[in-house]
């Protein structure tokens, strides 16, 4: 199949976000803690935000000065 060429090049995978439930703050912190925790960029319910700011933080200094790294309230 060397003959084939391709019609459109390859797209760029979509970015996941990752939904940030009432309870991930109890179990996020680990997986990021021993890089088990693919994602970069999260959505956090608003309603808990009281309780998630640990993780907020911990997401942050993650982070670092990445731009494409995101945290997102809803």
């Amino acid at each position: 199949m060397s003959n084939v060429v391709p019609v459109h090049p390859p797209q760029p995978l979509l970015a996941g976000y990752l939904r940030v439930g009432h309870d991930g703050h109890r179990r996020l912190p680990h997986m990021l803690s021993v890089g088990r925790l693919k994602y970069k960029r999260f959505v956090i319910d608003a309603a808990y935000i009281d309780s998630q700011t640990d993780l907020l933080k911990s997401l942050q200094a993650a982070g670092g000065k990445n731009k494409n790294n995101a945290v997102m309230a809803i």
